[in-house]
């Protein structure tokens, strides 16, 4: 229970055969992984790339949804519904067979190809959600 209250950082597990934590998995590995390393230029390319999905690609027909409930007076609000969304992918993706299900697992094949949907979504209704915010007016995507 205690890796759980930790947000994943004492829940040991492998990925791409290197020894780390669950939270690291998450919030690193997996987008690392996807958009091919760490830099700048990666991360705006992937950032490009969403944004031309949220505009006329596959999560275009969603963009009006994933800004229902937020608030440009309350940008806390919205950024809790965020994490509540991500939440709800602890029991279906996040640890789908508990702690001891995961605990020392290599997460890179199987369970990769899983999370990195979940982790696209997300990072993509947080791009259009920080965008709507900070333009303080409804854009036009």
């Amino acid at each position: 229970m205690e890796g759980l209250l930790r947000g994943g950082n004492s829940i040991s597990v492998n990925f791409t055969n290197k020894a780390t934590n669950l939270h690291h998995v998450w919030d690193t590995s997996i987008p690392e992984h996807f958009i091919g390393g760490y830099s700048l230029p990666y991360a705006e390319a992937w950032a490009r790339n969403i944004t031309s999905a949220i505009r006329n690609g596959i999560y275009q027909s969603y963009a009006d949804e994933w800004l229902k409930g937020t608030d440009l007076g309350d940008p806390v609000s919205s950024a809790l519904k965020w994490a509540v969304e991500s939440n709800s992918f602890i029991c279906t993706t996040v640890l789908p067979m508990g702690v001891e299900g995961i605990t020392g697992m290599e997460l890179s094949g199987e369970y990769y190809e899983k999370g990195i949907q979940v982790v696209q979504v997300q990072i993509a209704k947080a791009g259009l959600r920080y965008v709507f915010h900070s333009c303080q007016y409804q854009m036009e995507y």
